[in-house]
């Protein structure tokens, strides 16, 4: 009768109180046991498939709609970094947020220049400069390696960082990478540890980020380039 009730509780999927063995011989009673493991690994594996899906499908939706805020902010710089930060704080549920974008034109000066700040709570803005191998950001621009950091350093705000006097309790400063070049920093800070779906999402959008980075740059060069000739082509006629 046990092994009946135990048999129809495995068919309708219900957690089960098991049932005595006759004997270690009981060749019925472990066949009925060993089924029930086999089971109970499949169940295991598609919750695990099931989880794996869910969470591909958060990342493909959250690079889908951020693939047309980069495109809709691709002809400004600050409009560019703005709302990269303000679309990221809110996707990762990050408490704040900042962006550096990496200043090659003086080989003597290359550094880090802070150019948004996001906070959960209000925007702000500052003007930072950071060098390379300076604190977690600058280094990170060197090494072209992700950081997360869940045991934050109690110093941190002293070594380059944006978040303020208060102290985050998670840590992600990402390179911004493309073809290993890098052309900035993404800072992000909350109060407890980052999902890992929402770290692989940031690991698929820098790319994307960095690219529209660089084509913004070489946009503005162009133009300014043209404004340039057109000034030089105004003083010649008069």
């Amino acid at each position: 009768k046990q092994k009946q009730i135990f048999t129809e509780d495995i068919g309708n999927g219900k957690q089960d109180n098991g049932f005595e063995m006759l004997s270690d011989s009981d060749q019925f009673g472990n066949a009925l046991k060993a089924m029930k493991e086999k089971l109970d690994e499949q169940r295991e594996r598609q919750l695990m498939r099931r989880k794996e899906d869910e969470i591909q499908d958060k990342i493909n939706i959250g690079l889908a709609e951020f693939g047309n805020i980069l495109r809709k902010n691709n002809s400004n710089i600050d409009d560019l970094c703005n709302e990269t930060v303000r679309n990221i704080i809110h996707y990762t549920d990050a408490n704040y947020g900042a962006i550096y974008i990496y200043d090659d034109d003086d080989p003597n000066d290359i550094h880090l220049m802070m150019k948004s700040t996001y906070a959960a709570d209000k925007k702000k803005y500052m003007v930072k400069k950071i060098s390379l191998y300076e604190g977690i950001v600058g280094t990170c621009a060197v090494e072209k390696t992700m950081q997360i950091i869940d045991d934050v350093p109690k110093d941190y705000v002293k070594i380059g960082s944006g978040f303020g006097n208060a102290m985050p309790g998670s840590l992600i400063v990402m390179p911004l990478l493309l073809n290993d070049e890098v052309f900035g920093v993404l800072e992000l800070c909350r109060t407890d540890k980052f999902e890992e779906y929402r770290i692989k999402f940031l690991e698929k959008i820098s790319e994307e980020i960095a690219s529209t980075i660089s084509y913004v740059k070489e946009n503005t060069k162009n133009l300014f380039k043209l404004q340039e000739k057109g000034k030089r082509l105004d003083d010649y006629t008069k």
